[in-house]
């Protein structure tokens, strides 16, 4: 691995490692589960005739753990963050690929 490589994901993680870590302790309140699966929707509550307001969408993680299942419901504005997390990860996965195709 190139040591170029190496000091991107030390930035990386850096500038990202904690918020990542804050956000899965936050998930599970059982101490260290091991993750077996994960299933994920988003729910949209489209406005009514009755209820025309439309509620924010969620996302709703259920995460099977060899203790359980534990389900967690994450807000518009997580989600956004989570998103650009996601969106940052993926940018230098990109690079890292692109980089090890070059050499």
């Amino acid at each position: 691995m190139s040591e170029s490589l190496v000091q991107m994901f030390l930035d990386y993680w850096t500038e990202f490692g904690e918020y990542i870590c804050e956000r899965f302790c936050e998930i599970s309140n059982s101490g260290i589960p091991t993750l077996l699966d994960v299933n994920w929707t988003i729910r949209l509550d489209m406005a009514r005739k009755k209820i025309p307001k439309m509620s924010e969408a969620k996302l709703i993680l259920e995460l099977l753990t060899d203790q359980g299942l534990k389900i967690y419901e994450m807000p518009r504005e997580e989600l956004i963050k989570l998103r650009d997390v996601v969106n940052e990860i993926q940018k230098h996965v990109d690079l890292l690929v692109f980089d090890t195709l070059l050499h």
